[in-house]
């Protein structure tokens, strides 16, 4: 014959506002560490950026409100945090646009010269020439400093965190 067993817990209530509580400061400070370890990160790819892409070299320029300017001013930091972790980007802004393909190289094709304009019904056509292959090689910054800096990064945000670089090899 088995006899009935309860157990009865008081102020669950309580201890659970404490954990979350604990559990909002933890992700704070976690974020906090994430930007420091993400600047850090981010003025060593923006070294390597002057080294691979000198300030003679000029970016590709284009029209519009978005300032000119060497790669290295437009290396961007971004820390978000998700429900179990906390993310730093860091990339190229959206104003080096190519940035990005210089990272991971480009093929593609251009469109031809134009050769030739005529007027269709008030409305100018141009004639293009055939469109020819276009290479940018791969010169990559963001890479080899992730890889080299985890060691930097793992001091900083510490080892009972999973430190982990994503986007290239």
């Amino acid at each position: 014959m088995s006899s009935a067993f309860t157990i009865e817990t008081f102020g669950v209530e309580v201890l659970a506002s404490r954990f979350k509580a604990e559990i909002r400061e933890f992700k704070l400070e976690q974020r906090k560490q994430m930007r420091v370890a993400g600047n850090i990160v981010k003025v060593d790819v923006a070294a390597k950026a002057s080294t691979v892409f000198p300030s003679g070299t000029t970016a590709h320029k284009r029209s519009g409100s978005t300032p000119l300017g060497p790669l290295r001013k437009k290396i961007g930091l971004r820390v978000l945090p998700t429900t179990s972790d906390v993310i730093a980007f860091i990339r190229p802004k959206a104003s080096a646009f190519y940035g990005r393909f210089q990272e991971t190289g480009l093929s593609t094709s251009r469109k031809g010269r134009i050769v030739k304009t005529t007027s269709v019904f008030g409305r100018k056509r141009h004639e293009r020439s055939g469109s020819h292959a276009f290479h940018l090689p791969a010169k990559p910054f963001l890479a080899p400093v992730a890889v080299a800096d985890v060691d930097k990064v793992t001091a900083i945000v510490g080892k009972s965190y999973g430190v982990f670089f994503t986007g290239g090899e």
